[in-house]
């Protein structure tokens, strides 16, 4: 497909990659495209957003929810809103340096401590 598009060049189709070299991915990538279906959490897109990676994900499921304002979200369904979205943040510089600092910044509204502490709030408004 890469090369009927003409895109070899800018695409990498790596399949599984070896836990130790995800972070490299992320950092050296122009964007994570990640337009899921059904998602039960969403762990790739916060570990992009860590690193430093925009991303384009789905506006279903919990996508919005982890992504909030720093991801741009598109119709999993539809090939052009997926297009466009990376186009959009491909093309425009000062968008994909705003998703940086908004995704590092979202990204820590999930540290293990922070995760921790929202379930323990939530246990202890259960059991009132």
């Amino acid at each position: 497909m890469t090369k009927r598009l003409s895109v070899e060049a800018d695409v990498v189709c790596r399949g599984r990659v070896p836990h130790n070299q995800v972070a490299a991915f992320y950092q050296h990538a122009a964007l994570m495209v990640m337009p899921s279906l059904h998602e039960t959490f969403g762990l790739p897109v916060l570990e992009a957003m860590a690193l430093g990676c925009p991303v384009v994900t789905s506006n279903l499921s919990s996508m919005p929810e982890i992504g909030g304002d720093a991801v741009e979200l598109v119709d999993p369904y539809s090939v052009d809103s997926i297009a466009e979205g990376m186009r959009r943040v491909l093309r425009d510089a000062d968008l994909r340096q705003e998703m940086i600092e908004r995704g590092r910044r979202r990204a820590a509204d999930f540290t293990r401590e922070m995760m921790v502490a929202r379930l323990l709030s939530v246990i202890e408004q259960v059991g009132q």
